[in-house]
């Protein structure tokens, strides 16, 4: 009775899948080339957000996603087709690789995007282990160079990032490293 409604509704969901496949094709290139540079954003999905009037949320996970599809083939060709929708696709590409691709959307396809995000949410939570080596790996030093000098301080972190501060400073991170004044 109702079924040529039903075939036009999936046919437009296969389009309007194929077109947010593109969408996210864009959205990674618009992040490599920085194409939002000149717009007053921070980043891409700062830009996004702005743009399109999305959450921040959803930005960075369009970028995150938007990526991990160019080297996830079978997610990517599954959200072309319409056979998978943008949040699953979204969810999925958070811990999909592609040695694990082939299984996980198969079994994505049957379960509910709320049951992926789930399974997003455990595999991206470290482990008490990891969680303590990057506590360990923190590190903060200070010293004065000579009598009435300023503070200085210096900073290590995990991902190998180094800050050095005189005391009073409120720069936004900036390596102040070479400075020895």
């Amino acid at each position: 009775m109702f079924e040529h409604l039903i075939t036009a509704l999936d046919a437009a969901n296969a389009r309007m899948c194929s077109e947010q496949r593109g969408l996210l094709s864009l959205v990674a290139e618009v992040d490599r080339c920085e194409a939002w540079r000149d717009s007053g954003a921070r980043d891409t999905a700062h830009w996004l957000s702005m743009r399109y009037g999305i959450s921040g949320w959803k930005a960075y996970r369009w970028i995150a996603a938007a990526h991990a599809l160019d080297v996830l083939p079978l997610i990517s060709d599954a959200l072309a087709r319409g056979d998978l929708g943008l949040d699953k696709a979204v969810e999925l590409t958070r811990f999909a690789v592609a040695e694990t691709e082939a299984r996980l959307l198969r079994w994505a396809l049957d379960v509910s995007c709320a049951a992926i995000r789930r399974r997003g949410d455990v595999e991206a939570r470290m482990s008490r282990a990891e969680l303590l080596d990057v506590e360990r790996d923190r590190s903060v030093v200070w010293w004065y160079l000579r009598r009435r000098s300023p503070l200085r301080t210096a900073g290590g972190s995990p991902c190998g990032r180094r800050c050095d501060r005189r005391e009073g400073d409120r720069g936004g991170g900036a390596d102040r490293s070479g400075d020895a004044r």
